[in-house]
C-alpha cells in the first residue's frame, strides 16, 4: 500500500494505528513488524507514540535505516560499533589521500568535505553511476579512499546498506532468515528513500509483499543526499497490485495557507495529483511583502516579532525560515542588537570573523586606537603599498619613524601621506562615514576585487558581506560600542547554538521539515536563492520548489513571504514560485 500524507495530515498516526491493527485485530507477532524511519529522533517518536497509546511491551522493531542494516551485518558478519569510523578518521583519511601529487590541494579541508559528501552521494545511488558522470582520476580517489577503510576494518553508514545489498545477494540463506524474520514491513517519509535502501527493501520484502509505505512526494528534498523521488513516483510500476490512499486532510495548516502552497506545489509536473483540504478555516491571509533593501527587510522582522512577543505570543512559536545558513547572519545581528533571543539549530559562524571584517577592525583600530603594530600589519598593503614588515618593528607604529625608515624612497613617502590623510577623514567622520572612506577613497574595496579575483569566493558574496558589515555601524556613536554589540552578537550566536532555551526559531527550509510553528517567516524570496541559483535543470527547480512548499507548511497560523527589490544597486526580482498576489509594499516608518 503506498499512503500519500499531505502536510499535516496525521501520518505519525496512521502508522501507529496500522500497527496496532495489526496486532490487535490480525494478532500478528509484534516481533515480525519493522517499522523505518530516516531519523532517530523520527523513529524514536514512532516508538513512544506507539507505547503511549497501547502500553504494550517491546516488541515491534522500530527502527532508522542504518540501524536496521547495521543490525543485520552485525548479526551475519559481526561488526560492532567500534568499526563505524568516526567523522574525524574520515578527514584523516581524506587528509592523507590528497597529499598525493596526483591529487595535491591546497585548500584541503574544503575539498575534504565535498569529496566525503560526493562519495556518500553515489555510495547511495549505486556506483554504476559515478563511473559514468565522474573522471578517472575521482574514481581512483574513490577506490582509493575504499580501500584504506577497508584496511583499517571499518565502514561508514552508506557502506552499511551497500554490505548488506551485497550480503543478500550472495547469500540466498541469510535473506530468507530475514524475510522470515520481518514479515510486515512499515516506511515512513518514503519520498527521501534512495536505490539502495529501495533495492534491500524489495528483497527484505519480496517473500510476503507486506510493505506499507507513507510519504509526499511534494516534500521530496533530499537528492543532494541521493534520495530519488521517482522511486516514489513510480510505486505502482514496482507493486503493480498495491493500493494507493490519500491522506487529504491538512490538519496543521489555516484554510489560506493550505490554498496558497498549493497554488506553489500544483506548478510542478513530476508529482501525484492531488486535492488537499483543510481541516482550519481560513484565518490571516498569506502575506507578501516587497522592501526596497534587505536591510529594511530584516528590520520589519524585528518589529513584527517584538509586535508579537508583546501581545504575549512565545518566540518559540515564531520562526524565520531561509534558504541557507549563511542568509541568517544578518537577521541574527539585528535581532541580538535589540535583545530578542534566538535559537539556531545549524552552525553558522559570526559574520565579524570573516577576513573582510577584521580588515576593517583592523583600519579603524589602526587610525582611532593607537595605531598598534599588529593592526598596521594587517592593512599596510590592501590595498598593495610596498610596506614592508621591516619598516614596523615597534609595537607602536609613528608616521615619523615610518617616513625615516623610507627617507630616500619619494614614491612610499607619498604611500605614508595618503594613509595619513586616510586617519585624518577617520577620525573626522562617525564610523559609517569612515568605512565609506576607507572603502573607496583608501581603495580597499577595488583591492578586495582584484584579490577575489584569485579566490572561490564570489565579488558579489564579498560585496554582500561588506556591505553588511558597513551598515551594521549605523547608529552606533563610537568604535568602542561597535566591538561591545559584535561581542555581545557574538555571545548571542554561541547561545543559540549550545543552550536549550526559548527563542524565535532560525533555521533553513531543509532542516523545517516535521516542524510546526503558529507564525511563520520566508525572508529573502528573491531569485538566485528561491530558487537557488545552482538550480539550473528542471529536476533541480521543482526540487526547490518542493523545498519551498515545505517552508510554507510549516505556517499553523501566520505566513508571510518576504523579498527584496535592491541588491548591491541592483535589480533584483521576486522569486517565480511566489503565486500572483497582490504584493504589499512595507515602508521604513519616519523616525
Amino acid at each position: 500500500m503506498l499512503v500519500l500524507a499531505g502536510p499535516g495530515s496525521g501520518k505519525t498516526f496512521t502508522m501507529i494505528e496500522r500497527v496496532i491493527y495489526l496486532i490487535t485485530e490480525l494478532k500478528v507477532d509484534p516481533t515480525s513488524i519493522l517499522v523505518i524511519s530516516f531519523s532517530r529522533a523520527s523513529a524514536g517518536e514512532l516508538r513512544q507514540r506507539f507505547k503511549k497509546r497501547t502500553g504494550l511491551p517491546e516488541g515491534v522493531n522500530f527502527s532508522t535505516f542504518h540501524s536496521c542494516f547495521f543490525h543485520i551485518l552485525k548479526t551475519n558478519l559481526h561488526y560492532s560499533s567500534k568499526d563505524i569510523i568516526t567523522p574525524g578518521e574520515q578527514r584523516e583519511i581524506m587528509k592523507l589521500l590528497l597529499m598525493d601529487p596526483v591529487y595535491h590541494e591546497t585548500d584541503t579541508r574544503e575539498k575534504e568535505e565535498e569529496y566525503l559528501s560526493k562519495f556518500s552521494y553515489y555510495k547511495n545511488k549505486g556506483l554504476k553511476i559515478m563511473a559514468e558522470k565522474e573522471s578517472e582520476a575521482f574514481c581512483h580517489l574513490f577506490h582509493a579512499y575504499q580501500q584504506e577503510m577497508h584496511s583499517r576494518h571499518r565502514l561508514d553508514f552508506d557502506d552499511m546498506g551497500l554490505l548488506c545489498l551485497q550480503l543478500f545477494k550472495q547469500q540466498p540463506q541469510v535473506l530468507a532468515h530475514w524475510q522470515d524474520k520481518f514479515r510486515y514491513i512499515l516506511i515512513d517519509e518514503f519520498q527521501d528513500i534512495n536505490p539502495i535502501q529501495f533495492e534491500i527493501i524489495r528483497l527484505l520484502a519480496g517473500k510476503e509483499e507486506n510493505l506499507f509505505v507513507v510519504g509526499d512526494d511534494d516534500q521530496a528534498i533530499y537528492s543532494f543526499r541521493g534520495a530519488s523521488p521517482k522511486i516514489m513516483l513510480n510505486f505502482t510500476s514496482y507493486y503493480p497490485s498495491a493500493r494507493k490512499v490519500l491522506l487529504e486532510i491538512n490538519f496543521r495548516c489555516s484554510g489560506n495557507v493550505v490554498k496558497e502552497s498549493l497554488k506553489v506545489i500544483g506548478e510542478n509536473e513530476q508529482r501525484f495529483s492531488k486535492e488537499i483540504l483543510a481541516h482550519h478555516e481560513a484565518k490571516a491571509e498569506v502575506g507578501y511583502r516587497k522592501f526596497e533593501t534587505v536591510f529594511e527587510e530584516y528590520r520589519y522582522l524585528c518589529e513584527e516579532i517584538e509586535q508579537l512577543l508583546s501581545t504575549g505570543v512565545k518566540p518559540s512559536e515564531i520562526t524565520c525560515i531561509f534558504r541557507t545558513n549563511q542568509n541568517m547572519t544578518g537577521l541574527a545581528e539585528c535581532l541580538a542588537r535589540r535583545r530578542l533571543p534566538f535559537v539556531m539549530k545549524e552552525s553558522t559562524g559570526s559574520i565579524f570573523r570573516h577576513y573582510i571584517a577584521r580588515d576593517i577592525l583592523a583600519y579603524l583600530q589602526f587610525f582611532l586606537e593607537g595605531k598598534r603594530r599588529k593592526d598596521f600589519l594587517v592593512i599596510m598593503n590592501k590595498p598593495l603599498r610596498y610596506f614592508s614588515r621591516n619598516a614596523c618593528i615597534e609595537e607602536v607604529i609613528t608616521w615619523t619613524d615610518l617616513r625615516e625608515y623610507y627617507r630616500s624612497k619619494p614614491y612610499m613617502l607619498e604611500k605614508i601621506t595618503e594613509l595619513q590623510k586616510l586617519e585624518k577623514w577617520a577620525v573626522r567622520l562617525d564610523l559609517y562615514g569612515a568605512i565609506s572612506y576607507i572603502r573607496k577613497a583608501g581603495g580597499y574595496e577595488a583591492y578586495l576585487k582584484e584579490y577575489i579575483q584569485g579566490k572561490k569566493d564570489s565579488w558579489e558574496e564579498a560585496q554582500e558581506i561588506l556591505e553588511f558589515i558597513h551598515n551594521s555601524v549605523r547608529g552606533v556613536n563610537s568604535l568602542q560600542q561597535w566591538k561591545q554589540e559584535i561581542r555581545e552578537y557574538e555571545e548571542a550566536l554561541q547561545r543559540a547554538k549550545t543552550e536549550e532555551k526559548e527563542g524565535i526559531h532560525l533555521i533553513t527550509m531543509h532542516a523545517c521539515k516535521g516542524l510546526e510553528y503558529p507564525y511563520v517567516f520566508l525572508p529573502d524570496c528573491n531569485e538566485g536563492k528561491v530558487p537557488h541559483k545552482r538550480a539550473v535543470t528542471k529536476e533541480e527547480v521543482e526540487e526547490e520548489r518542493r523545498l519551498f512548499y515545505v517552508a510554507m507548511t510549516r505556517a499553523i497560523e501566520r505566513l508571510e513571504i518576504l523579498y527584496v527589490q535592491d541588491k548591491l544597486g541592483k535589480k533584483l526580482e521576486p522569486s517565480r514560485f511566489l503565486p500572483g498576489r497582490k504584493r504589499i509594499d512595507w515602508k521604513l516608518p519616519v523616525r
